[in-house]
């Protein structure tokens, strides 16, 4: 199924700048005209196939690369004034993902907060395609450390320090508010067709409950599409 991105007529963006390193979150509600369609095009591409991911707790499956450029398309000139990257995209990647696995079955680095890399020239997005009572997205600052954003001089600190901490969980196992290592410093919530983009060097987590549900069905479980961009200098 191949999509063309078109803007809901009630497309709202704005920045929020989050934490001591006022690291930009830009949160876009009401993001496309017809985001039914982009969940039918997730069903279908989760039937056609899905992997497991390093870190994440669920399944992904490829999305639809025409969709990912034409919203890219229009998004630039926001993404480039929120995050003051050059608009010249070195290599990205868009897919669906689904939250599958239940709190007993998470490593204990999917107990706590995560940096999907330490470079601030990469932007990572998350679209919900799901409803409450699912739970939207975190972000956290670490506690010993008080790093917020994992920069690369930051890495190898942050990456020594939280070895020696066996904390992060919360009682369900998902990372939900603070903790005795982490502390929340911004939450956004489940919306349907909201859009929140931010650094990927940000510490952040996805949050859920025991009763979550899990499922790997994607008109009944935590499915979003994800959009993640490396811009060259």
């Amino acid at each position: 199924m191949n999509l063309q991105y078109s803007a809901h007529p009630l497309f709202d963006a704005h920045v929020d700048t989050i934490g001591n390193d006022r690291a930009p979150v830009l949160i876009i509600d009401h993001f496309c005209s017809d985001a039914d369609r982009l969940v039918s095009a997730a069903e279908l591409a989760f039937a056609r196939g899905s992997r497991l991911r390093a870190g994440f707790p669920g399944v992904v499956t490829a999305a639809d690369g025409i969709f990912a450029r034409s919203v890219v398309a229009h998004l630039m000139p926001m993404i480039c004034k929120a995050f003051g990257v050059s608009g010249r995209i070195q290599s990205g990647g868009f897919d669906f993902q689904l939250m599958t696995s239940p709190p007993e079955a998470l490593s204990p680095r999917q107990m706590k907060p995560h940096y999907d890399i330490a470079d601030t020239d990469v932007v990572a997005s998350v679209l919900f395609l799901c409803r409450p009572p699912y739970l939207g997205t975190s972000f956290y600052r670490h506690n010993a450390t008080g790093f917020e954003v994992i920069t690369p001089d930051r890495a190898a600190a942050y990456d020594q320090a939280v070895v020696f901490e066996s904390d992060g969980a919360s009682a369900s196992g998902y990372m939900n508010g603070d903790s005795p290592d982490f502390t929340q410093i911004a939450h956004y919530s489940v919306v349907y067709n909201r859009m929140i983009l931010f650094s990927a060097a940000s510490l952040h987590s996805g949050s859920a409950v025991r009763d979550h549900g899990f499922s790997a069905d994607p008109r009944k479980g935590r499915l979003t599409a994800n959009l993640f961009l490396k811009f060259a200098r």
